[in-house]
């Protein structure tokens, strides 16, 4: 066979074979599906990450005055409330971009927990059950330090993921809570009659104490877990801060929510309008 030189010219009519270099062979439409859903696991992270920017901007203010001036002095939590409210736009607007935000968050999480979910499916049925076992990171099983670090920390392999957890709790917390102060003109003193409703006291702790609890409790995991999450703070030292910081915060909203149930009051004189508010919700 005799080799012949060319002239170095391009070959009219040349096509790369099916699948070389993205082409429309298999390993091409599979490396095109590939980018695809790479890209739409990006936009989802993003998503997630910056949708809790309002969160993370009304949080700290909300917390300031339900949970350290309700805890160090009940009787001026409405006057901080009203200062507060000065600060943020009109209600409506905030509790808009608040709804919206916490929409994109929790939907684009739930979209990658599907996704991680039916991906790990897969794997394990191309190669068994047991081939992608791997031990669980420290971010994966919770911050650890305080009482998390106690009931969770020595256990390095969970079955779920305690920040995922917090946040699914945190839903119908928000949601019922949001729903309970929908009035315009809803204050300190409508959670302080909840609290000591002396008529009913399953009121009290179903509708008031309960959920209020979790509310804190919830809200400050997860608010905090992401924080750490969000900034990659991987260093155990800062971890554990950020956890007994968490268990510092929730704590002091109990005893706020204990405070607010003993402080005195002026006779509740809206007890009517907030026994109608109350029959409204449920």
């Amino acid at each position: 066979m005799e080799l012949k030189e060319l002239t170095p010219e391009p070959v009219a009519h040349y096509h790369e074979q099916d699948g070389e270099d993205g082409g429309p062979g298999e390993d091409g439409r599979a490396r095109a599906r590939a980018q695809r859903a790479q890209w739409a696991r990006a936009a989802l992270r993003q998503v997630q990450r910056h949708s809790v920017w309002p969160w993370a901007v009304y949080f700290p203010l909300h917390a300031a005055n339900a949970l350290v001036v309700g805890a160090v002095a009940p009787a001026a939590a409405n006057e901080v409330l009203m200062m507060v409210r000065e600060l943020l736009p009109e209600k409506s607007t905030t509790a808009t971009v608040l709804v919206v935000s916490a929409a994109a968050h929790v939907a684009s999480g739930v979209a990658l927990r599907v996704w991680r979910w039916v991906a790990r499916r897969q794997r394990a049925r191309e190669d068994g059950p047991d081939a992608h076992r791997v031990a669980v990171r420290r971010r994966e099983f919770g911050l650890v330090g305080g009482l998390s670090g106690y009931f969770i920390g020595a256990a390095r392999e969970l079955a779920y993921n305690p920040q995922v957890v917090s946040g699914y709790v945190l839903v119908p917390a928000v949601a019922y809570h949001a729903r309970l102060m929908a009035g315009s003109e809803v204050d300190f003193d409508f959670v302080r009659w909840i609290l000591q409703n002396e008529r009913r006291a399953a009121v009290a702790w179903a509708a008031g104490a309960v959920p209020l609890a979790v509310l804190v409790w919830s809200a400050t995991y997860h608010l905090g877990a992401g924080l750490c999450q969000f900034a990659r703070i991987s260093r155990w030292k800062w971890r554990k801060t950020v956890s007994t910081l968490i268990f510092g915060v929730s704590t002091t909203g109990l005893v706020a929510l204990w405070r607010l149930s003993r402080s005195a009051g002026d006779g509740f004189v809206d007890a009517a309008r907030y026994r109608g508010l109350l029959r409204a919700l449920f």
